[in-house]
């Protein structure tokens, strides 16, 4: 598949991978929104993301969604890191189908990101994705990625702008 991320042509490739080796990405807002609200400024786990993930609704429904019609969309993967750059949610609904039948859940869909993929281009695809895809988030993980993106990653107003297509009021 050919995405156009950050100004750039990237091609993946489709992949099944198993579903034990791959890690939750602890900065997707929606994952960051839950951890900060238990863990503060400390680092979790990936058990710890996957135990508080689980307890979501969401991820409960997202859960019988998938157990009844399978997975419709298969998660991104950033193949350096192993990471689910989008998708963290049906990664914890698959590790709760894993927890009860694990022959049947073991492995997942997954969209595989090149070696080159640069942090700016994943930035791309999840705001992509999340503020102007069919995946919205809410304002409040809109917010928490706009922040980092301009606090941890340096992002300028100008460059947020062109990234969302927002006015400069919005961000």
């Amino acid at each position: 598949m050919r995405r156009q991320l950050d100004g750039q042509p990237v091609d993946t490739s489709a992949g099944v991978m198993p579903m034990n080796d791959l890690l939750f990405y602890p900065q997707n807002p929606r994952v960051f929104s839950v951890l900060r609200t238990k863990y503060g400024n400390e680092t979790p786990t990936q058990e710890n993301i996957f135990e508080l993930m689980s307890k979501q609704d969401y991820v409960k429904e997202l859960k019988r969604q998938i157990k009844k019609d399978g997975l419709k969309e298969p998660v991104i993967v950033n193949i350096n890191t192993m990471e689910v750059v989008e998708g963290n949610s049906r990664l914890a609904a698959y590790r709760l189908l894993y927890d009860e039948n694990p022959m049947e859940w073991s492995e997942i869909s997954c969209e595989i990101l090149p070696e080159n993929i640069t942090s700016d281009q994943i930035e791309d695809l999840i705001s992509k994705v999340h503020m102007t895809g069919k995946k919205k988030w809410d304002p409040a993980e809109e917010a928490a990625w706009v922040w980092r993106l301009s606090h941890d990653e340096n992002k300028t107003l100008e460059q947020l702008i062109k990234r969302f297509g927002w006015t400069a009021e919005k961000i």
